[in-house]
């Protein structure tokens, strides 16, 4: 199995060498070290570590680091950043954090990845290359030292007898990588972001199916019997929302409410509620003569949705109580008392309605 230690930091080299010994305890020493820092932390990294030896005297004083793949080559630094305190500094420090995760994903068996130095931007941009593209077995962890460790500027590592001092800390972080594709691993971080995202909201959206035969709505397991107009009535909205989108290129309705209707508009569509309401009992009762008489005014919806909408919400209620989710369910009316707009809140891609 191959390990990679992969490491943000500033100008603190001991940050590295106290995590490889946290490791050591652990067994999970990594065969290669990675480090990504400015231009500045580089130069102390170097001076430090190599020119003045400080990594063959760690190699010296615990010697299974001996094999560690890690040189002046494994010190990486984005060009032109000596530190982070503008916007394109911290874009540049960015793509690179994001690209050395994902190359070090792609050539590893297991990627430990340490936040503990660094800015905070750094740290961050870390974790977040790590929730974007970690597999289950990847890593992210943040070393604890004592505090006169790390005030004393000169101090590279512990040796044996301290070494119970050091605390190794794993930071959990939601693995994203089955909502970023493939092809999108190596575009703009907005993209990446955005792509899982968008996945995440979509998946998290659990279906709603509107059952035609059998008068009911199922969703998260429960299921919900209306009568005959409140049926009606509901399976109308239902196919506004997925039949009648204004933006059909939006993957989600997000905060859109476009598909909601006025009171005009119910005017326009009454034909279409007419229809659907008979499809429960026909056109010949006295149920549907008293619905097709009421609807016949103008602006009937004014009138004829507040009731059944709130007797919907009332068995809404009843079987899921206080659970917020089921708010997806309601039709609600926006807008002001004289624009308002009725219409599901239910996401275009909750609905599946289905004949049975």
């Amino acid at each position: 199995m191959r390990r990679i230690g992969l490491f943000v930091i500033g100008h603190s080299p001991a940050i590295i060498l106290e995590t490889l010994v946290a490791r050591s305890l652990d067994g999970m020493l990594p065969d290669k070290v990675i480090v990504i820092s400015t231009e500045t932390g580089v130069k102390l990294l170097k001076q430090r570590l190599f020119l003045e030896g400080g990594w063959r005297d760690f190699c010296q004083a615990w010697p299974d680091m001996q094999d560690i793949q890690f040189d002046e080559r494994s010190l990486h630094k984005p060009e032109g950043v000596d530190d982070i305190r503008s916007n394109a500094e911290n874009i540049n420090m960015t793509n690179l954090i994001f690209t050395m995760v994902n190359e070090c994903i792609e050539c590893s068996d297991f990627l430990d990845a340490s936040l503990a130095g660094g800015r905070k931007t750094m740290g961050y941009y870390l974790g977040l290359a790590m929730s974007l593209f970690a597999r289950n077995q990847d890593r992210l962890t943040h070393v604890l030292v004592p505090p006169e460790w790390e005030q004393d500027k000169r101090f590279l590592f512990p040796d044996r007898n301290q070494s119970e001092q050091i605390a190794l800390i794993d930071v959990p972080f939601i693995r994203l990588r089955n909502h970023v594709k493939a092809s999108v691993q190596r575009m703009d971080l907005n993209i990446l972001v955005e792509s899982a995202q968008t996945s995440i909201d979509i998946q998290a959206l659990a279906p709603i199916s509107v059952f035609i035969k059998r008068k009911t709505i199922t969703y998260l397991g429960k299921k919900i019997t209306l009568p005959d107009r409140e049926f009606a009535i509901y399976l109308f909205f239902a196919r506004q929302k997925v039949h009648h989108c204004s933006h059909p290129e939006q993957a989600l309705c997000g905060d859109c409410h476009d598909c909601f209707l006025s009171i005009d508009d119910m005017d326009d569509k009454k034909d279409d509620l007419l229809q659907i309401r008979a499809m429960f009992g026909g056109m010949h009762t006295g149920h549907y003569e008293r619905f097709q008489k009421a609807w016949d005014e103008p602006r009937a919806a004014q009138d004829c949705l507040p009731e059944p909408i709130r007797r919907i919400a009332q068995e809404v209620e009843h079987v899921f109580a206080v659970d917020p989710r089921a708010e997806k369910l309601l039709i609600k009316n926006i807008g002001k008392r004289n624009a308002t707009a009725y219409g599901l809140l239910a996401d275009k891609t909750q609905i599946r309605i289905e004949r049975e």
